[in-house]
């Protein structure tokens, strides 16, 4: 009778379920990246950008030196982002913060500091250049610098494009230099032979003539010195930011929180993928026995609860004093107050039921101190006697049941010293089991007896060859379905006839699911 494995198919349903259960911690993370992003650079500094323009135009450079000017080669384009970040601009930079007479010296210190460990590291973010050159080598770059206030940013703007503009001139001198170095050599090797006493009159006119021509050279030189200039050119001077462009703590909160949702609801939908606990009537359906209903798990005669009466009705037939067996896999799954919403529920429809708990001490079944002293003790046989289970079972004609409500009496289990697990299947009134649960419940329609957990306590299965039949609480989302799967297993080979599943649902009073537990610790400790 027992199915092996539920559906592997992820239903859209079932994966919009998983994701509603999972809602509030995915909101809450959410909620909780956007908030911590926001604080944190809410705590940051702001960052001023200032952005200039520098034009340039291709030129071709004569090999000759009859030009009256001199114009740098342009770079391939590339080539002047690395010479920003190269030794050469980036140390006249430096130089040139260094000596800034409009940022403060703690500015000038932090900004050299920054830049050198920036440069050191090759990931110059504060002064950044971008191209924006057609294919002909028209165009402008754009040169960007980043402070801690709008007039910081504008004058590190203003140094990082004199460095640039300082690079490029002397890369349109270099050539001309050289040259002016080379006319200045030949003319003093010409002015040193003219000086030879022993030079012919030809000699020496060629020589003169030679002189002239590199004279003629040089004052061409001296005349093109004064017209070098570079490929660059500074279109306009910074403006002055008026907002920062980081940090934006609601821009960055909300992209993170965006992510976070997003981010959150995969994992969630992984989760729920990957999830192979209980969750709906259809993965008990799964396992081959017949689901009485669903209930909550601290509610009683609400809801699901008369299904669980009508379909429990229908497994046994009428109701003739039989002993029931309410148990589950394993603690914690509702099987006590499940007990208790049963008899409750029958008792409304004018039902008499015994509920005898046989496993460990539950808070929901057994009373207080103050209210045993207060009770009204119905006689379920004899004259006095016992009033908990373990007593009764030394002395069965004499039994003493707590009436709960009208319709409803219990036999509590006693203390919770008393709960050890297999202790009542060692008892030596364990085989006469079912001849004491006649007895004593004699005078009702029914009665349920509340057992340990399957897989816990050996006592169940002992229990379950007593009673008519067994119906088995199985908590939504506690435990995975191979777990409830064992337990069932186990019933099934020592011979326990299972009348049904309920799935009972977590207390609904706690918003969020991980904190029922803890609160109904808090409940009870109150």
């Amino acid at each position: 009778m027992l199915n092996t494995q539920p559906g592997d198919e992820i239903e859209f349903a079932a994966l919009w379920a998983g994701l509603r259960r999972q809602r509030h911690w995915i909101l809450l993370t959410a909620l909780g990246l956007g908030l911590a992003v926001f604080l944190w650079f809410s705590a940051q500094p702001p960052v001023y950008e200032a952005t200039s323009s520098l034009s340039t135009t291709a030129v071709v450079s004569l090999a000759t030196v009859r030009e009256t000017v001199v114009t740098a080669l342009p770079v391939p384009d590339g080539a002047l982002q690395d010479a920003l970040q190269g030794p050469v601009v980036m140390g006249r930079l430096i130089a040139l913060v260094q000596g800034a007479a409009g940022l403060p010296a703690t500015r000038r210190a932090a900004l050299t500091a920054h830049l050198q460990r920036e440069f050191q590291q090759q990931r110059v973010r504060t002064v950044q250049l971008e191209s924006r050159i057609d294919p002909g080598g028209n165009g402008i770059y754009l040169l960007t610098a980043q402070g801690r206030s709008p007039g910081e940013a504008v004058i590190l703007n203003d140094l990082a494009a004199q460095a640039l503009l300082e690079w490029d001139l002397a890369r349109a001198s270099a050539g001309l230099l050289d040259t002016q170095r080379r006319v200045t050599a030949q003319l003093a090797e010409v002015s040193r032979q003219l000086g030879r006493a022993d030079l012919s009159v030809t000699d020496q006119q060629a020589l003169l003539a030679s002189q002239g021509s590199l004279r003629r050279i040089q004052t061409q030189l001296g005349v093109q010195a004064l017209g070098i200039r570079g490929f660059l050119e500074r279109v306009a001077p910074p403006t002055p930011p008026q907002e920062p462009v980081s940090p934006r703590p609601l821009r960055d909160a909300l992209l993170v929180g965006v992510l976070g949702l997003v981010f959150g609801t995969g994992l969630a939908a992984l989760r729920t993928v990957a999830d192979r606990s209980v969750r709906d009537e259809d993965t008990l359906l799964a396992l081959g026995w017949p689901v009485l209903g669903t209930v909550p798990a601290d509610q009683r005669g609400q809801g699901g609860i008369g299904f669980v009466r009508v379909n429990l009705g229908a497994q046994l037939g009428r109701w003739a004093g039989h002993p029931i067996l309410v148990t589950s896999s394993r603690e914690s799954e509702g099987a006590d107050q499940l007990t208790l919403s049963m008899a409750a529920e029958l008792a409304s429809t004018g039902l008499r039921v015994l509920i005898i708990e046989a496993g460990p001490r539950s808070a929901a079944l057994s009373p207080t101190a103050g209210r045993l002293a207060s009770a009204s003790w119905r006689q379920l046989c004899g004259v006095g006697g016992a009033r908990i289970l373990w007593e009764a079972l030394d002395d069965p004609g004499n039994v003493q049941a707590l009436e709960l409500q009208p319709g409803v009496d219990l036999l509590p289990s006693g203390s919770d010293s008393d709960d050890v697990p297999g202790r009542l299947g060692r008892h030596r009134q364990a085989a006469a089991l079912g001849d004491l649960f006649a007895r004593w419940g004699a005078g009702h329609d029914l009665v349920l007896i509340s057992g340990p957990a399957l897989l816990t306590d050996a006592d169940s299965l002992m229990l379950g060859a007593h009673v008519a039949g067994a119906v088995v609480a199985v908590r939504e989302g506690r435990f995975r379905f191979k777990l409830v799967q064992q337990a069932l297993r186990r019933a099934e080979n020592a011979g326990v006839h299972v009348l049904g599943l309920v799935l009972t649902k977590p207390p609904a009073g706690t918003w969020i699911p991980g904190l029922r537990a803890a609160a109904g610790s808090m409940r009870q400790g109150l």
